[in-house]
């Protein structure tokens, strides 16, 4: 949304007229989101988790935003509060990504994984072999790379550099030209110590940068 004022006025509208509208409330939130406006989205956010108390999506959107920030002790209250919303909906993949994401800041990358690596396994219905996981990903839409590349990020962390390229490899069917996959492709190749493939995945990158 280009402009944000007018969605929001009429959010606003739909809130005047059923204040205990809650997806009102949380369209609200997104709209000052995306304007980096805070405290304002944490407001409508916390608001919509009262009117939806059985609801994990108003406090998964209070953890989202509170992650952020990238300050610590946000970061420990969106754990807390990410927990609550996988307590309510433990099948959706997005809360244990986000769970994940709060553990990578926090330097816990064997919890990260573990995170992401749930998250997967409920997005791939026959589940995760690492053998063929290109092939599984290939049909998935493409909204899905970041949770593939975030495992990817977390075993990069932990040094596992065998690991980290076979989910590199697999955000790549998703996303072929990303240049920050390629580029991170080469970083683990070359802390493995295969220079000729890093040179290889560094030179792609900085061909797609520059395209």
């Amino acid at each position: 949304l280009l402009n944000l004022k007018h969605p929001r006025r009429y959010f606003s509208k739909a809130m005047s007229i059923r204040p205990q509208y809650g997806l009102a409330w949380i369209a609200c939130g997104h709209t000052y989101s995306a304007k980096d406006e805070e405290e304002q989205a944490l407001s409508a956010y916390r608001l919509a988790t009262q009117i939806l108390p059985g609801s994990h999506i108003p406090k998964m959107c209070v953890g989202v935003q509170l992650l952020r920030s990238e300050k610590a002790p946000r970061i420990a209250e969106a754990h807390d509060i990410l927990c609550l919303a996988k307590d309510l909906s433990i099948k959706d993949p997005l809360v244990h990504n986000e769970l994940g994401v709060a553990a990578y800041f926090q330097q816990r990358y064997e919890d990260a994984v573990s995170s992401f690596g749930q998250a997967l396994e409920l997005i791939l219905s026959d589940g995760v072999d690492e053998g063929t996981l290109e092939v599984s990903v290939a049909s998935l839409p493409a909204r899905w790379e970041p949770i593939i590349s975030n495992l990817a990020h977390a075993y990069r962390h932990l040094q596992r550099w065998k690991k980290a390229i076979i989910y590199y490899r697999a955000a790549l069917v998703l996303q072929p030209r990303n240049p920050t996959i390629y580029a991170s492709i080469g970083f683990s190749y070359h802390q493995s110590g295969n220079l000729e493939k890093a040179i290889d995945y560094y030179h792609q990158s900085l061909g797609l940068e520059t395209n």
